[in-house]
């Protein structure tokens, strides 16, 4: 958020491929209405972003499939 709270702001980007690899029961299918085609999500939740002192030690806690997973922001692992 800015510091007046004017507005949001993206700060990280994630990108989760390594998650999905290491727990592939995460990603569901529906199928659009209408259409052939499925649309898939990923079933996790943010528990919390953990902000260091060094910002390229930051990390994301996930819930996934009932268990915590950390992820660090500057090396996706």
């Amino acid at each position: 958020m800015a510091s007046d709270y004017s507005g949001w702001f993206v700060k990280y980007h994630v990108g989760l491929d390594g998650v999905v690899a290491a727990f592939p029961a995460i990603v569901h299918s529906y199928p659009e209405p209408f259409t052939t085609f499925c649309q898939d999500y990923y079933a996790f939740s943010m528990l919390s972003v953990i902000r260091e002192e060094k910002e390229d030690q930051s990390l994301l806690l996930l819930n996934v499939s009932n268990k915590v997973v950390s992820y660090r922001f500057k090396d996706g692992t």
